[in-house]
């Protein structure tokens, strides 16, 4: 069973405040819980600001409880990594008993 494989996450949720200096400042704030599970994760090595660093795509399948939508930002419970949606989710069945959906994201490694 694929519900067997999911475990707890987090929406975290943005809100946007000016900072006195003609910017933004955002804050992260934890938000809905559902369970989901990051899969075929791959990492590839880009060079953002002539600075070496690795990026960590993936599948999140979830339960469908919540949508996260395009470049919303989720929290793994177990390790505190944050994903990050990059595309369109796919609804799918898990089993002729259970459906749920798959959206490719990518791992966000600013801190909050």
């Amino acid at each position: 069973m694929m519900a067997d494989w999911l475990e707890p996450f987090r929406l975290l949720v943005c809100a946007s405040e000016k900072d006195g200096t003609g910017s933004l400042r955002e804050t992260w704030t934890e938000g809905d819980a559902f369970r989901a599970a990051v899969t075929g994760v791959k990492a590839a090595e880009t060079e953002p600001g002539s600075r070496p660093s690795l990026r960590l795509t993936g599948t999140l399948l979830h339960d469908g409880s919540t949508a996260p939508g395009f470049r919303d930002r989720v929290l793994r419970v177990r390790d505190g990594s944050v994903w990050q949606v990059c595309g369109m989710e796919e609804r799918m069945p898990f089993s002729a008993e259970e459906t749920g959906a798959a959206v490719p994201v990518e791992s966000v490694v600013k801190p909050l």
